[in-house]
């Protein structure tokens, strides 16, 4: 049994530096993510469609991953895609 502690103990330095490095990859992971979450949102915010006159009825909007069909016209705003939906904004731009 005098050999098994320090085997034992080795196991335990691997699994505990395993567990450090899983640490380490989860946390760059999350850090991209949020990097390119953030480069999304700036996107789209800089990519939008500007109505200059109007929007009629019944007309399908896609905007990345979100879409919509106007159920009534609409005057002059900037249609934009946030937090996957399509949104008017009808304050004027800016």
């Amino acid at each position: 049994t005098g050999q098994q502690v320090p085997a034992q103990q080795q196991q335990l330095r691997a699994m505990l530096a395993e567990r450090q490095r899983i640490h380490l990859e989860i946390n760059a992971q999350e850090v991209r993510h949020s990097a390119l979450q953030h480069q999304l949102e700036d996107y789209y915010q800089s990519h939008c469609i500007q109505i200059t006159e109007r929007i009629f009825t019944n007309v399908a909007l896609h905007l990345g991953s979100a879409s919509c069909r106007t159920q009534r016209e609409f005057g002059p705003c900037t249609v934009r895609h946030h937090l996957q939906e399509v949104q008017f904004d009808f304050n004027p731009p800016s």
